[in-house]
């Protein structure tokens, strides 16, 4: 017979995920529900917000994990939005007189909220950096949009000759190490720059708007691009705008590859959806939104966490 307390040895190899939303007493809660040891160092403190904690056996440790978190509209918090990045953000050329991305967004955004453009037209991923001295101190969330201009400059790579399809997926894979080095290089000096409570979003770079067959190998060849950026998003659990997805049909562009006035707005509208919702247990996805900057929209798969 086992004492009382003791891990079963079949829990040895076991990951036990909890979630507990805001109890005066964590321990007892977590004693219910799993034979615990008595000396794990867990706080009896009351939790203020939803907490992930991961229990592994047998190392017999817990971490608490950051994940992407905003504070809520209907909390009565007062939320400051900083756009960093490239034209997509900083579209205001593009629209003729027309609401750019960041007054779209100030038109969107909970009462008293604010947005700030640092973004700048042309920026590539490494400039963003540059862009990091206007961060302002009570920045609560920060939204990347990087490595449309990164792509821009490889895209001679679709002119070159190659003898084999590998050798030609080969240098495809090599431009996919070297940028997502790069876009890792940023976002920790972004992660260092803000303040350390402002939740942290990605977008992804979209499809652009291009006469076919040129469109399918650029959407082809963004694909490298992109995954870097997602698997960035996901391993540091920041929140990803999905642009791929959003940003789908001509109208969405005032020319090939810059954001309209209607692009702009479904931009911004992904935003709010964004900066809106409640903490997640891991990296948000937002890949629609209605006009009132509302995940949804009557599209119940417009979003997503991934843990």
């Amino acid at each position: 017979m086992k004492r009382k307390g003791a891990i079963a040895a079949d829990l040895n190899e076991a990951a036990c995920v909890v979630f507990m939303q805001s109890t005066a007493q964590p321990t007892r809660l977590l004693t219910r529900l799993l034979p615990l040891p008595r000396f794990l160092p867990l706080s009896r403190s009351p939790l203020l917000c939803t907490s992930f904690l991961r229990i592994s056996f047998p190392t017999r440790w817990f971490r608490m994990s950051a994940p992407f978190s905003s504070p809520s509209s209907s909390s009565g918090s007062v939320g400051h939005v900083v756009l960093l990045g490239d034209s997509i953000f900083d579209n205001a050329s593009y629209v003729r007189g027309g609401p750019d991305v960041v007054t779209h967004l100030r038109g969107v955004l909970p009462a008293g909220w604010k947005a700030t453009l640092l973004a700048v037209d042309g920026a590539v991923t490494d400039g963003v950096a540059s862009q990091l001295s206007g961060m302002p101190a009570d920045a609560t969330h920060v939204v990347i949009s990087a490595g449309g201009n990164d792509a821009l400059g490889a895209s001679g790579l679709l002119e070159q000759p190659c003898h084999t399809v590998a050798e030609a997926v080969g240098r495809l894979a090599s431009l996919r190490v070297s940028f997502r080095q790069r876009y890792e290089r940023m976002l920790s000096q972004v992660a260092s720059r803000c303040p350390a409570s402002a939740a942290i979003l990605v977008a992804s770079i979209y499809d652009s708007n291009h006469p076919e067959p040129c469109q399918s190998l650029i959407t082809t060849g963004l694909c490298a691009f992109n995954d870097g950026i997602t698997r960035a998003a996901f391993a540091r659990r920041y929140g990803l705008i999905d642009l791929r997805v959003l940003c789908d049909r001509p109208e969405d562009y005032a020319n090939p590859i810059e954001p309209s006035v209607e692009g702009g707005r479904k931009i911004a509208m992904a935003i709010a959806a964004a900066v809106k919702q409640p903490k997640a247990i891991g990296s948000l996805v937002i890949a629609s939104a209605d006009q009132h900057g509302s995940v949804g929209g009557g599209n119940k798969h417009s979003h997503c966490e991934v843990a």
